[in-house]
């Protein structure tokens, strides 16, 4: 079993992961990939995502001024994903072939 701050650790990546699915699926609105049952599909899980990311990452703020900063860096990395490209991330995987 995992300990609590392994559990802490796990909980930030996953919300990490969720903000840059977020994100990512704003690429698809306007385009034909976006059709109605898909716009339906997405827009919910989004708004239930959303709703999940965004109390415990407030909740972190405002009970710690310090957490403000790490919460910018995690942004920031979260930018970086999306801006990389699929080149950067196999690279980054450390695979030279």
């Amino acid at each position: 079993m995992k300990t609590k701050e392994e559990l802490e650790v796990s909980y930030t990546k996953l919300l990490i992961l969720m903000q840059t699915q977020l994100e990512l699926m704003d690429d698809f609105k306007g385009t034909k990939l976006y059709s109605k049952d898909i716009k339906f599909y997405m827009k919910k899980l989004e708004e239930a995502m959303e709703k999940y990311v965004e109390t415990p990452i407030n909740q972190r703020i405002d009970t710690n001024p310090e957490n403000e900063e790490s919460f910018t860096a995690l942004q920031q990395g979260v930018r970086a994903i999306i801006d990389s490209t699929l080149e950067d991330i196999y690279v980054a995987s450390g695979r030279t072939e």
